[in-house]
């Protein structure tokens, strides 16, 4: 053991030892003190300067805690984390073939470093081995890292692995690569005096070999410009695009079933996303604050949408809904300016579009069987479109403002796509039904 840790355990052990001499004396000397009075008298306050010194006690015995922590976490990040290191590069080997990049000390970052080559072997003790991974926290921190290169060698890219690094532009996703990890290029936020607002990052091409993408992994890439996601990809975990302010259009692949929370929130350039007919579960607040995005449709594959999942899309205007899981994720959006159910909906909630002040059509399917009250609610001007020729007692009385025009038995879908039963000389209804 470290002289500076033999004496940091000593000097630990006294504060103890005093806390607890100092407990036991100063009740002893209060008890010396009260022997003239009352048993009336000792029964009120003995127990109060107890308390007072077992509070006393559990606050310095938590310091000690605490003091103790601290040092044994200085002890851990101070030492060197890597086996040896070629160049700007440390390695630490995984077993008798294989290494993965390292950090040299825990958030020790190298502010000089602009460019990282790592090879697909390197030699260490006249022994090969293969590179195979970028651990955890490897380059986190590197400000000037404006270049990486990787080899097809890498198999998982690790947690926070070139996490704020502001300066970070290019860097290739080798086709071997099948995990990356939590904040894996998570861009900065304010980096202290370099004052940074996310990475350089503008285009992410992804093998068709990635299975897994970490929570906030590409979180304030605010630079990116272009995405492609592999056909391998089963989730979309919690953040892991939030704050992509450059993106403009997704395809999210048919193999994913779930977006996580606040996936895509504050994207505020994203016009378009193609959501396919695989995904199950939209989480909450996953499109929050995408201002631009204009139109969604939300397949019938859908189960569950979260709250506030398209809360602050302040410029949506169009809505192909076929599902039940819409409740009231629209509610409120005054751009909304046409809906349509598709033939997979059998319900719509009560309140689903109610506040959408601007919206003028509202097509309901005939496979609707019951819709609640003000689901389609305080539209100033609004054209409800019905294929049945009158209102199913299913359907609440008040499922829309009476103010509403409601077209019964207009409209109908066929395989061929939307047919319309209105005669040309009704001019106010074929201009409704041109506008969808």
């Amino acid at each position: 053991m470290r002289l500076s840790q033999i004496l940091f355990v000593s000097l630990l052990r006294l504060v103890v030892y005093f806390c607890l001499w100092n407990r036991n004396a100063k009740i002893n000397e209060y008890l010396d003190q009260t022997k003239q009075h009352s048993i009336a008298h000792l029964v009120l306050y003995k127990p109060k300067l107890r308390n007072r010194a077992n509070y006393l006690f559990k606050s310095m015995k938590r310091f000690c805690l605490l003091l103790l922590g601290y040092f044994l976490a200085i002890t851990v990040f101070a030492k060197n984390n890597y086996d040896f290191h070629v160049g700007d590069v440390y390695y630490k080997i995984l077993n008798d073939n294989e290494v993965e990049v390292t950090y040299k000390k825990f958030l020790k970052e190298d502010k000089k470093v602009t460019q990282i080559v790592v090879p697909e072997t390197v030699t260490y003790k006249k022994k090969n081995y293969r590179v195979v991974a970028i651990g955890d926290w490897a380059f986190k921190y590197y400000y000037k890292l404006q270049s990486v290169t990787l080899p097809n060698s890498i198999k998982k890219i690790g947690e926070s692995a070139f996490g704020w690094c502001g300066d970070l532009a290019n860097i290739n996703m080798p086709d071997s690569l099948v995990e990356i990890g939590d904040e894996a290029f998570r861009g900065p936020l304010i980096a202290g005096k370099h004052d940074i607002l996310g990475n350089k990052i503008e285009q992410i091409v992804l093998p068709n070999t990635v299975k897994f993408i970490g929570k906030d992994a590409f979180n304030f890439c605010t630079q990116l410009k272009n995405l492609k996601l592999p056909d391998t990809l089963r989730n979309i975990e919690d953040r892991s695009f939030q704050g992509c302010w450059a993106l403009t259009q997704i395809d999210i692949p048919s193999t994913v079933t779930s977006i996580g929370k606040e996936a895509f929130w504050g994207c505020s350039k994203l016009r378009r996303v193609n959501l396919p007919n695989s995904v199950l579960t939209i989480g909450s607040e996953a499109f929050s604050d995408c201002v631009q995005l204009d139109s969604v449709e939300i397949p019938h594959s859908v189960k569950s949408i979260g709250n506030n999942a398209f809360k602050g899309c302040k410029g949506l205007k169009y809505a192909y809904i076929d599902t039940d899981a819409l409740k009231d994720q629209l509610n409120g959006l005054d751009s909304l300016r046409s809906v349509i159910f598709g033939p997979s909906v059998t319900k719509i909630s009560a309140g689903a579009l109610k506040d959408c002040k601007n919206l003028r059509i509202v097509y309901i399917s005939p496979s609707v069987e019951k819709i609640g009250s003000d689901a389609i609610g305080n539209a100033d001007s609004c054209t409800v479109l019905s294929f049945v020729r009158e209102r199913p007692s299913s359907w609440n009385e008040k499922f829309t403002e009476n103010e509403n025009q409601v077209i019964w038995g207009a409209i109908y879908i066929s395989d061929e796509g939307l047919v319309f039963n209105i005669s040309p000389a009704d001019k106010e209804a074929m201009e409704l039904v041109g506008s969808l």
